[in-house]
């Protein structure tokens, strides 16, 4: 768990709570109820499709997501969801939390695998233009 706190005091949070819970619980669990009842509570339902499909991006690198996507203004999009304050880092290429991004990444795949397949040939088809690794 502290590899992937990456310092974060989401990730300590969690582990506190994890902690004082009567019931032992894993840390996977525990970062999906919080996203239930912490993120998802911040973040309009419109936003929600936008935050797991940027979850499947290494970087949030605003132009590569909006190609991906088809839409424009990510970088503008993720700077007003409010709630995802202290989940993300960076300025050129944005990452969210590891523990976030693990549980929007399992999600996505879970309720809609072939958008979950859609991005990710996406993200490649877009960093093999652009002459990337993919």
């Amino acid at each position: 768990m502290v590899a992937d706190s990456a310092g974060w005091a989401l990730a300590l949070r969690i582990q506190r709570n994890a902690r004082r819970s009567a019931e032992p619980r894993d840390a996977d669990h525990t970062v999906a109820e919080w996203t239930e009842t912490r993120l998802w509570r911040g973040i309009p339902a419109a936003d929600r499709a936008f935050v797991l499909d940027a979850a499947l991006f290494d970087g949030l690198e605003p132009e590569l997501v909006d190609e991906v996507r088809g839409e424009a203004n990510s970088a503008r999009r993720i700077a007003a969801m409010g709630a995802l304050a202290g989940l993300v880092s960076g300025a050129l290429a944005i990452r969210p939390h590891p523990l976030v991004r693990e549980y929007c990444e399992t999600r996505r795949f879970v309720e809609y695998p072939e958008r979950y397949r859609a991005v990710h040939r996406g993200i490649a088809l877009a960093l093999a233009r652009r002459g990337r690794a993919v």
